[in-house]
């Protein structure tokens, strides 16, 4: 049974082991280096200090994915608007771990009056996380073809967004 918790530092193994996984063979994230532990805890440390939720997914406390909201640019005019991120572990994926875990980022960004949520999906040929943001209310905003270079081939960006009120 999957569990929906919020992350504690004791989680960032996990979750950076799952990141590193999609660094390393997928192109949903354009980083080429998976970030060190350090690294995950200064980022863990700024989205929860900024009161951002961020969410693990457990099966039997094992971590099995992680979903998180963060400001979208740091222009006061944009205060209103956050990017989530949400990453599963392969043996995790469909089986709607993701949507348990964004219904409840989703539900923290309502409450905490945010307008528009929006995704930044690398790969216009990942089409589980367009799937899962379209099963969420995410709209497409838009394409950013050919905006990152990962495994010897161009990749495109797809934004979508979600008013949130």
């Amino acid at each position: 049974m999957t569990f929906i918790r919020s992350a504690t530092a004791s989680d960032l193994a996990a979750i950076g082991s799952i990141y590193a996984d999609e660094v390393n063979h997928g192109t949903a994230t354009f980083d080429l280096q998976p970030p060190s532990l350090s690294q995950w805890q200064s980022k863990f440390e700024s989205i929860t200090q900024q009161g951002y939720p961020f969410y693990v997914a457990a099966n039997d406390d094992v971590v099995v994915g992680y979903s998180y909201a963060s400001a979208f640019r740091d222009r006061p005019a944009y205060r209103h608007t956050v990017e989530t991120s949400i990453y599963i572990a392969p043996s995790a994926q469909g089986q709607g771990v993701g949507f348990l875990l964004m219904q409840q980022v989703l539900a923290d960004l309502v409450r905490q009056e945010f307008k528009l949520a929006l995704a930044v999906i690398g790969g216009s040929d990942n089409l589980g996380s367009i799937a899962l943001h379209q099963k969420l209310g995410f709209d497409h905003a838009g394409l950013l073809p050919k905006a990152g270079y990962k495994f010897e081939r161009w990749v495109d960006v797809v934004l979508m967004s979600k008013e949130l009120r």
